[in-house]
């Protein structure tokens, strides 16, 4: 029996959708409705629905006069997004290594992705026991250390959009309210870390700084993750400094210039 990662599905009408966008992405000149039809071999009234749909929803636009549409900004607003994070991850690794051999537990970076975090990218040290992410793992917000470093520069309204009043708490030192989170966020602000204090897993300790861009804006957290004995009373604030200078590293390889106290 073949399981479902295995299994191949098919939808004619993406595939067909796909099949213009991959035309249009490939050619300079822009493509009428009976030409994206006849050169992939759909009906007209195909190519003219999923055309329409696509400039209605900013993905094309149409040339003044000629009929001819091609690549709209929605495709261009994804793709600089998505080099951003290729970005970030490429300048980020090298300084998520030193992180997780200087501390000797699991060092990632995370960025926002909607209402949840992603995690970018994550570095294992060389021992038997660490704690394991999935790269592409979506983690929420609040109970999330580099989720909190992310959210303490976001503007209260942007906040209150993807952070519900009343949070979901997996474990009994989970923050139970926005408002108690919102506390929790000017600290994080002011000292330049994010905790998760056993928040989401029990027995898991996390220590994150915010990741900022050419421009000042926070767009990630760097943290690291372990068993909270290992991360106890005694190291933790070498840790916290250790935390802090991965920030400030990577943060500069992505051009930003310390001059104002985010970190």
């Amino acid at each position: 029996m073949k399981s479902n990662k295995s299994r191949k599905y098919r939808i004619p009408a993406v595939e067909k959708m796909l099949a213009i966008v991959e035309l249009l992405s490939n050619e300079v000149r822009c493509f009428s409705i009976s030409e994206l039809a006849k050169r992939l071999s759909i009906s007209k009234n195909m190519a003219f629905r999923i055309v329409k749909y696509l400039e209605q929803q900013g993905y094309l636009e149409g040339e003044n006069g000629s009929g001819g549409y091609q690549l709209g900004k929605g495709f261009y607003r994804i793709g600089v997004k998505m080099a951003g994070r290729y970005e970030l991850t490429e300048r980020a690794h090298t300084h998520l290594c030193w992180l997780s051999q200087q501390t000797g537990e699991t060092a990632s970076i995370q960025a926002p992705a909607g209402d949840k975090v992603m995690v970018m990218d994550v570095v294992y040290p060389p021992s038997d026991y660490y704690f394991y992410l999935n790269v592409g793992t979506k983690l929420l917000y609040h109970c999330n250390a580099m989720g909190k470093c992310i959210l303490a520069f976001m503007e209260k309204e942007e906040i209150n959009k993807i952070i519900p009043a009343q949070l979901t708490t997996y474990t009994p030192n989970g923050i139970q309210t926005r408002a108690e989170l919102m506390k929790h966020l000017e600290s994080v602000k002011e000292t330049g870390l994010g905790y998760d204090r056993e928040e989401y897993v029990p027995g898991i300790y996390c220590i994150a700084s915010p990741v900022l861009n050419i421009h000042g804006q926070v767009v990630a957290g760097v943290g690291i993750t372990g068993l909270v004995a290992r991360i106890d009373n005694h190291n933790r604030s070498e840790f916290e400094r250790l935390v802090r200078e991965a920030g400030r590293r990577i943060s500069s390889a992505l051009g930003y210039e310390e001059t104002s106290t985010h970190t």
